[in-house]
């Protein structure tokens, strides 16, 4: 990833899902080259450190990951989340 932002192969913004802070030194190269970092993380497992290493952040959620599943997979076998009550 470092490579490939230090010659230009990418986009500006660059999407990382981790907790992991090994991928801190990282997210801070790729800053200081000019990426844009959008770290999405388990909430309540991640360091702060990493957190903030990147530009912007969100807590990734079931409910994200599901957003991201294809309608096929949401269809077959009646594929849904949980309903959450408070």
């Amino acid at each position: 990833m470092l490579t490939h932002t230090f010659r230009r192969n990418m986009h500006q913004v660059a999407s990382f899902l981790t907790s992991d802070l090994d991928f801190r030194p990282l997210i801070e190269a790729i800053v200081r080259e000019g990426m844009y970092i959008h770290l999405w993380y388990p909430e309540g497992k991640t360091n702060k450190e990493l957190i903030y290493a990147a530009d912007s952040r969100k807590p990734l959620t079931a409910q994200d990951v599901f957003s991201w599943c294809t309608k096929t997979f949401k269809e077959q076998y009646n594929h849904q989340l949980p309903i959450v009550s408070s």
